[in-house]
């Protein structure tokens, strides 16, 4: 999988715009990724 160059935001959660590219992905995996690049802060105060 590779980074896209210009960021990219879908209308949807921000659980689905992680999970861009690997649909089927679990959401532990999905936190996991959040955890790793330190988002878990920032997406806990989303709506």
């Amino acid at each position: 999988m590779s980074a896209l160059q210009d960021p990219v935001i879908f209308s949807t959660d921000a659980w689905e715009n992680i999970r861009y590219g690997l649909p089927d992905v679990s959401d532990t995996d999905v936190l996991s990724a959040a955890e790793a690049t330190h988002a878990t802060e920032f997406l806990d105060q989303l709506p």
